[in-house]
């Protein structure tokens, strides 16, 4: 007989029950994003990478032997389409992420649940709710933002009015209220971030995604600021540290490529124009697709890896904080996963 899971309430409980599930359903809950982001990120972005890489090689050999340095109005064209198009790569790879991020969701929502993990029908459950999605990212801006903003806005006009017509000794003044008001901006959205931290996980969990819903995310977080502040701090240092441990230990076996193009333009003063190509070019022949595809993915294994796991960590804070705010609070903390 299957035991219902339920979430603990001490932090370093929780984040036990959070690996237990994740190592339970490892293959669930890692491949589908881990397959999407190799083929956005590390397939695509190696590929990217390669041929800029190529260009660059290109751009040195038109370096200027006279003066040293290279024409960068004869290349700004170029330079802006590569922006543009990495720009619309990082648009459309966030668009497209969010049904797969709605499926991991569901899926950690169904291993909470002892429910079969079925990765097939959650994809297409995300691609359908994509946007209902964007409702509940509209709930968020104008809980966290959307006042603040107009305020904002709303102030900045005023200010411009009344230096006009008023007073013109107003700057000053309105500069230092500026200021503090936009300190008090910052400090009042991080706020109602944290409250509002549970809006795609509620939605999904309750597969409504309604402002009732998004208000009930909110409200289960009463009195619980520093509590869910404290959570999220725990687990980020701790998956930081082993991210950022893991991710030096990979970098350290690529440590021979070290493309930079501003310290190759400005290596010396008085390198001749031959030496500062030949380094450009050596620099650039060692890189390798190869190795750069490699790194990539293993750097892709431990982004996807951080991302699911804290994932689970927000839901099964979620429905402690759900079964805080039940009256008929189950007492009995049974998780034998």
């Amino acid at each position: 007989m299957e035991t219902k899971i339920i979430a603990k309430e001490e932090v370093l409980d929780r984040i036990e029950q959070s690996f237990k599930l994740f190592k339970n359903n490892f293959i669930e809950l890692f491949l589908p994003i881990f397959l999407y982001t190799l083929w956005t990120i590390t397939i695509l972005m190696s590929v990217l990478n390669y041929f800029w890489v190529k260009y660059m090689q290109t751009l040195f050999t038109d370096f200027d032997k006279t003066t040293q340095n290279l024409d960068w109005m004869n290349y700004s064209a170029e330079i802006v389409i590569w922006i543009t198009v990495f720009i619309i790569l990082i648009i459309l790879y966030l668009t497209l992420y969010i049904p797969f991020w709605l499926a991991t969701i569901k899926w950690i929502k169904q291993a909470y649940n002892w429910k079969k993990v079925t990765p097939k029908e959650n994809i297409i459950y995300g691609f359908k709710n994509i946007f209902n999605s964007f409702n509940t990212y509209w709930y968020v801006f104008s809980y966290v933002a959307l006042i603040p903003a107009l305020t904002w806005i709303i102030w900045g006009f005023l200010s411009i009015y009344w230096i006009q017509f008023w007073d013109k000794n107003f700057t000053q003044t309105g500069v230092s209220i500026s200021i503090f008001a936009l300190i008090f901006f910052i400090f009042f959205s991080i706020y109602r971030w944290t409250k509002s931290r549970f809006y795609m996980v509620s939605a999904i969990d309750k597969n409504e995604f309604t402002l009732e819903n998004f208000n009930f995310s909110v409200k289960i977080t009463k009195n619980k600021f520093w509590r869910i502040v404290w959570n999220f701090l725990l687990i980020w240092i701790i998956i930081s540290l082993v991210s950022w441990l893991l991710n030096q230990i990979i970098w350290l076996l690529w440590s021979s490529f070290d493309f930079n193009i501003e310290s190759l333009i400005n290596l010396k003063e008085n390198s001749s124009s031959e030496e500062i190509i030949n380094l450009a070019n050596e620099t650039i022949s060692s890189y390798s697709p190869v190795t750069n595809f490699i790194l990539n993915t293993l750097e892709n294994i431990i982004s996807t890896i951080s991302i699911v796991f804290i994932l689970i960590f927000t839901y099964f804070l979620f429905k402690r904080l759900e079964i805080e705010d039940t009256p008929e609070v189950i007492k009995e903390e049974n998780i034998e996963l």
